[in-house]
């Protein structure tokens, strides 16, 4: 899932170019050995979304409300029990977060499970049960529009992530993109 790109000059971060290759596919390489299916939620681009073997959605509650449409969307569409959301513009998911989030989920005894940095949580990497689309859907039309809001309702396990970069969990903005161009 993706934002606006704003601080990208608005454009599909998702799309933005990394070591000559779009954002998507290193999330997509980064994420298909974790997973059983893939899916990607998008407003825009959904061609160029779709030649990626992925199923391809449009937020399914309207007016660009953020992520957590996008959240919702993947919880509507997810044939699994739980869905693993992460960012489009997320470079490098540590190969182990599925894992990790699930490891932190059971040990936790949590409804949900959230990337920790050490420092902040990192919302858009989570493990959600697809059970909750329904309350998803209600706080979006009651005016939530912050993820980790949203997540908060419930109770929430950290999987501690201290040891990945700051920059695998999304490109922001063209520092950050400079900054990963040059790493290994």
């Amino acid at each position: 899932m993706g934002g606006h790109g704003s601080r990208l000059g608005g454009r599909d971060k998702g799309l933005v170019s990394l070591h000559g290759r779009p954002l998507i596919t290193h999330v997509l390489r980064a994420m298909r050995p974790q997973v059983s299916e893939t899916l990607i939620v998008a407003n825009r681009n959904l061609g160029r979304y779709q030649s990626y073997g992925c199923a391809v959605y449009n937020d399914q509650i309207h007016g660009n409300l953020g992520p957590l449409a996008g959240l919702h969307t993947a919880l509507l569409h997810a044939q699994t029990d739980y869905v693993v959301c992460v960012p489009g513009d997320a470079p490098r998911l540590p190969p182990d977060l599925v894992t990790r989030l699930w490891d932190a989920l059971v040990e936790h005894q949590a409804a949900i499970s959230v990337a920790h940095d050490g420092t902040h949580f990192q919302p858009l990497c989570c493990l959600v049960p697809r059970r909750l689309a329904r309350d998803c859907a209600s706080a979006l039309h009651a005016g939530e529009r912050s993820v980790i809001g949203w997540l908060k309702k419930y109770r929430l396990a950290a999987a501690i992530f201290k040891d990945t970069p700051t920059l695998a969990w999304s490109i922001n903005t063209p520092e950050e993109l400079h900054r990963a161009e040059n790493m290994a």
